[in-house]
């Protein structure tokens, strides 16, 4: 969670990324309340990779929970 407050916003995008992948193995685990904290402020990065990246990241979450309900 530190990196994501990383002055350097090339460390910040390259976690924003990870977490992509990160996000398809643990789903909703991931989503606590300090996670979805970091994810609010990172998408007003002014760094527009890292918004992109952001965004990328909140839609995977969103369609991989589409996903998990299907399967029920």
């Amino acid at each position: 969670m530190d990196l994501l407050k990383d002055d350097n916003s090339e460390v910040r995008l390259n976690v924003t990324k990870s977490l992509i992948k990160f996000s398809r193995v643990v789903g909703d685990e991931m989503m606590t309340t300090p996670f979805k904290n970091a994810l609010t402020t990172l998408t007003k990065d002014p760094q527009w990779r890292v918004k992109m990246a952001t965004f990328e990241l909140i839609g995977d979450i969103g369609f991989q929970r589409i996903l998990d309900k299907d399967q029920f």
